[in-house]
């Protein structure tokens, strides 16, 4: 007995069989996603680190450009102190 397009039907069964499986395992993905994102957005102590590292890039670029408001950059042994005006 011969069945027509054996080979493409074959391929369409399988196809149905894995896919609820391979969107459950999309879904748990896209979980796992969220909750990190929901992680980093809500994190303080990231905040306070990106917020310092914006203020050091502004001050670095104000200090390139001549601009005195930036008074001085100290190295004491393993850190830097920053003095500014405000």
């Amino acid at each position: 007995m011969k069945v027509p397009r054996v080979e493409s039907k074959l391929r369409v069964l399988s196809f149905m069989i894995q896919f609820r499986s391979q969107v459950g395992e999309l879904k748990n993905s896209l979980n796992a996603i969220n909750s990190a994102s929901e992680e980093v957005r809500s994190s303080v102590k990231l905040k306070r680190i990106m917020q310092t590292i914006l203020s050091l890039g502004n001050a670095l670029n104000q200090e390139k450009l001549g601009n005195d408001r930036c008074r001085s950059w100290v190295h004491h042994g393993s850190s830097f102190d920053f003095e500014a005006p405000f």
